[in-house]
């Protein structure tokens, strides 16, 4: 198993150091009762630049990981998204899609962070030709294979998604003066391609200013909102670089767990 994970990482992914390649079948193993998640209600409702620099060192070194991660499954020779209908088997270009995309976004800073509070979920869109045909397959895991699958994807991902960066209780107020707010505030749309995932555009949410500058609607696309998240880990799958370092991620269709939602 280990040396056909490490192929299929070295063959679609970014190179990775001689370290990485002897961990890889336990950093892409399936998931055991053990694994520590990571969890909504571990973070604020909004975060200063700083406060969410802190925010996402305590979580990437603690290990803790997306529940219903992906995983390398040898039996079916894929990396696997569980969902409840079935295994979703996903293929090695839409990893180094969404790879593509982390890299980009925190290049050119549309994120600065790989996790919930910033970067941390995706929405699917699909050609409106094509998206009766690809949301009627069933089940819904086939359905997840397709549109994986499917090259004309394009993932939308909502960043700076608790960056506190205008003024007011719902983030409707005044514009921030710091340039590097007003950018975060401004980019926060980045758009994505499934083919190797080097096309990242920025959309602006111009008709509705007052919604903090959330993109729904991409021009002749329909969205898929169920899409996948994403979080770094110091255990995590996937490599990514960043600033010349490497770092981890790891990819689920599952939406996070609270851990105290609905206690009193």
């Amino acid at each position: 198993m280990q040396r056909i994970l490490v192929f299929l990482l070295a063959a679609f992914l970014t190179p990775f150091e001689p370290a990485y390649a002897q961990s890889e079948a336990q950093r892409c193993a399936k998931p055991t009762p053990a694994e520590k998640f990571v969890y909504s209600d571990d973070f604020k409702r909004s975060y200063g630049l700083d406060e969410m620099a802190a925010a996402f060192k305590d979580t990437y070194e603690s290990g803790a990981r997306l529940k219903g991660r992906a995983y390398y499954d040898e039996s079916a020779k894929s990396f696997i998204l569980p969902h409840r209908a079935g295994p979703v088997k996903i293929d090695q270009i839409f990893i180094k899609s969404v790879t593509r995309h982390v890299e980009i976004a925190l290049e050119r800073r549309y994120a600065d962070f790989i996790f919930f509070p910033d970067m941390g979920h995706s929405h699917l869109h699909i050609p409106t030709k094509d998206y009766d045909r690809l949301k009627s397959v069933k089940p819904f895991n086939l359905m997840y294979e397709k549109m994986f699958a499917y090259r004309p994807l394009q993932m939308l991902y909502h960043t700076a998604e608790k960056l506190a960066v205008r003024a007011g209780d719902n983030f409707n107020g005044e514009f921030p003066q710091d340039p590097i707010q007003l950018w975060r505030y401004f980019s926060r749309n980045p758009v994505g391609d499934n083919n190797g995932g080097e096309n990242v555009k920025i959309f602006f949410n111009l008709a509705e200013p007052q919604k903090y500058n959330t993109v729904k609607d991409i021009p002749g696309h329909k969205e898929y909102s169920s899409g996948f998240d994403i979080s770094a880990s110091k255990d995590g799958c996937f490599p990514y670089q960043h600033n010349g370092q490497t770092y981890y991620f790891d990819l689920s269709l599952e939406p996070l767990p609270c851990r105290n939602c609905g206690m009193d």
